[in-house]
């Protein structure tokens, strides 16, 4: 790939999941499928095989003609959002801190609680399982953001079926599965072989 493209996208190896893809028409270069993804509003990024069409775009599965695709490896957006960068920590790198705290100890953050496509399809291009985001269940059941403490509307989250868990303890919230839309309530204490998912600006 070319300088310019090369230092938008990162390669993510050991993919947990499927991605969710689009073909990309004539792309027949690494260069070409890279520059095809920056152009598209709701590519995350793409995946370059020797199979035929050996270029598609990482998309979120809400968009029509999206395929589950089963890769060991992909390109992802370096650019989460605006100013916002995003990184995998793998455990080696994860302090034994609460889940917010881990980020900002590395100079970075959790990762918004709300997402567009883009963003969306971007977060399932990782090696975990899960991504805590900035978002916590209060103890009376109510939904705010950990960065700032603003309330979150709970009528506006799409939950996992049974969930919330409802335990009467604060809990942290993160999304998951192939199709990261779907929220969770978990403890707020990193686990030793979890990856985590930060935001940087600049």
């Amino acid at each position: 790939m070319t300088a310019g493209v090369s230092g938008t996208f990162t390669l993510v190896q050991r993919l947990l999941y499927a991605l969710w893809t689009i073909d990309a028409q004539g792309a027949g270069t690494p260069a070409a499928c890279a520059a095809r993804c920056v152009v598209s509003d709701v590519c995350g990024g793409f995946v370059w095989a020797s199979s035929v069409p050996p270029c598609r775009l990482v998309v979120s599965s809400s968009i029509a003609g999206a395929v589950a695709t089963k890769t060991a490896a992909a390109y992802r957006r370096v650019r989460f959002r605006d100013d916002l960068h995003i990184f995998e920590l793998p455990p080696s790198l994860m302090p034994a801190v609460g889940v917010r705290q881990s980020c900002l100890k590395l100079g970075m953050d959790l990762p918004p609680h709300t997402i567009s496509p883009a963003e969306e399809a971007i977060l399932t291009i990782r090696s975990g399982s899960f991504i805590f985001v900035d978002m916590v269940v209060k103890a009376n059941g109510t939904a705010a953001t950990l960065s700032t403490g603003v309330d979150v509307p709970n009528t506006g989250i799409p939950w996992a079926p049974n969930y919330p868990l409802m335990t009467g303890k604060e809990r942290c919230v993160m999304i998951g599965g192939i199709k990261t839309t779907l929220f969770y309530d978990s403890g707020c204490n990193i686990a030793q072989n979890l990856t985590q998912i930060c935001v940087r600006q600049g």
